[in-house]
C-alpha cells in the first residue's frame, strides 16, 4: 500500500475520532450508517463558469495574498481556513490542491481553495471533476465574520484569478448553492455565467442526478449505483 493511501486512511481515522468526540455516540452511529450508504437526501447546486480573459489586468503587484504550504499549516497553532480542518488541509495540499490566503495581524481573514486536474464536489459525496490543466475548480471560500462587507473577497479573488490566468488557467468552474445569494451576487460581478444546475438525490446506494441546462427546459438524467457518473459536471458546458 502506498504512502498516499496510508495518509488517506490515517486522516479518515482521525476525522472519525474527532467527530465522535464532538457529536456524541448517536450522531456517530448515524454518520457510520450513512457512510455505508444507508441514507437518502436531495441536494442542488448551480454550476458556473468564468472566462479569465474577461478579468481586467489592473492588479498591482506584489500580490497581497499568500500561497500556503504544508509547513505553513503545520506551524499554525490555531489553524482555521473556515472550511477544512488542519489535517484535511494538509492532506489536500499533499494531493496537489492550492490554498490562497489573505492575512491581517498574522491571522487568516480570507481563504480560497483551488483544485486542478482531479477535483471533487464534496457537497455531492465528492462528485469527481476531471479537468484539463487550463481549468480550475474553486472548492472552498471563506471570509472571517469580522471582515465581511469590506470588499476583501472581491479584491482577493481578482488578484488570485489574475495570478491563475498568468499561470496558464483560462477558465474557472464554481458550484454554488441556490440559497447562497452573497456568492451568486459576487460571482455575477466577476462575470461568471451559469451553465447548468445539478440536483442530486441519493436512495441508499442509488445515485440519481438531474442536470438542467441554464435558461432552458433541456435536462438530462443519470442514475448510477455506488459510483458517481463521469464528467457530469460539464454536461451543458
Amino acid at each position: 500500500m502506498s504512502n498516499y493511501m496510508f495518509q488517506k486512511i490515517e486522516l479518515q481515522i482521525q476525522k472519525t475520532i474527532d467527530y465522535y468526540k464532538q457529536q456524541g455516540f448517536l450522531q456517530f452511529i448515524k454518520r457510520f450508517f450513512g457512510k455505508l450508504g444507508f441514507e437518502h437526501f436531495s441536494r442542488s447546486l448551480i454550476f458556473q463558469v468564468l472566462d479569465l480573459k474577461d478579468i481586467p489586468d489592473d492588479v498591482e503587484k506584489p500580490y497581497s495574498f499568500h500561497i500556503i504550504t504544508i509547513e505553513d499549516i503545520q506551524n499554525e497553532q490555531d489553524y482555521n481556513d473556515g472550511v477544512f480542518s488542519k489535517e484535511e488541509a494538509i492532506y489536500r495540499l499533499k494531493i496537489g490542491h492550492h490554498l490562497f490566503v489573505l492575512k491581517k495581524n498574522n491571522k487568516m481573514v480570507y481563504s480560497l481553495w483551488v483544485e486542478q486536474k482531479n477535483a471533487a464536489v464534496w457537497w455531492f459525496n465528492n462528485l469527481p471533476i476531471h479537468m484539463p490543466k487550463n481549468i480550475a475548480y474553486i472548492s472552498g471560500v471563506h471570509t472571517s465574520p469580522n471582515f465581511r462587507g469590506q470588499g476583501i473577497s472581491f479584491n482577493s479573488k481578482k488578484e488570485i484569478f489574475q495570478y491563475l490566468r498568468d499561470n496558464g488557467v483560462s477558465h474557472i468552474i464554481g458550484a454554488v448553492h441556490s440559497a447562497n445569494s452573497t456568492a451568486l451576487k459576487l460571482n455575477k460581478r466577476f462575470g461568471y455565467k451559469e451553465y447548468q444546475t445539478i440536483t442530486y438525490k441519493r436512495y441508499w446506494h442509488i445515485r440519481y442526478y438531474t442536470v438542467k441546462k441554464a435558461n432552458s427546459n433541456e435536462s438530462k438524467t443519470f442514475i448510477s449505483l455506488f459510483r458517481s457518473p463521469k464528467d457530469i459536471w460539464k454536461t451543458f458546458l
